[in-house]
């Protein structure tokens, strides 16, 4: 890794020690594990009802052959 932001090596190091040290703590930070949910009927249905709404618009802009 190298740095040359500031005017000092002394600096630039520094600089370069403390970002090498973030890149590590993100590293070995496990992620949490993700609790899947079940989405409920009625939401279901209406996000298919819209979905068909607008299949009938976009149906509606075609050209008549």
């Amino acid at each position: 890794m190298t740095c040359k932001e500031e005017r000092y090596q002394n600096a630039n190091k520094e600089k370069v020690i403390h970002h090498f040290r973030q890149l590590l703590n993100e590293a070995l930070t496990e992620p949490k594990e993700r609790i899947s949910t079940q989405m409920p009927e009625s939401e279901r249905e209406a996000r298919i009802l819209d979905k068909k709404f607008t299949s009938k618009i976009k149906d509606s802009r075609k050209k008549i052959r």
